[in-house]
């Protein structure tokens, strides 16, 4: 499972935020208690949303859904 998660940073590193998102999403889904209280995943998560592009004056809510569960934002 931590590969998935040092795939989506390094993805994510890359610009590649769709790919980084559906790792972390797959990761979630196989292993939702090692995402969850993951560090490096709300690193991660942080980041992408910072990179997510915003529509209609918010970010992906998916992404934010996910950054909440993580505890990535408040």
């Amino acid at each position: 499972m931590s590969h998935r998660i040092d795939y989506a940073r390094a993805l994510c590193l890359g610009g590649r935020v769709d790919d980084a998102f559906s790792e972390l999403r797959e990761a979630e889904r196989t292993s939702p208690q090692l995402v969850r209280h993951n560090p490096r995943v709300r690193e991660t998560l942080r980041d992408l949303r910072k990179q997510s592009p915003v529509t209609g004056g918010s970010h992906s809510s998916e992404l934010l859904a996910m950054a909440q569960r993580c505890r990535a934002v408040q």
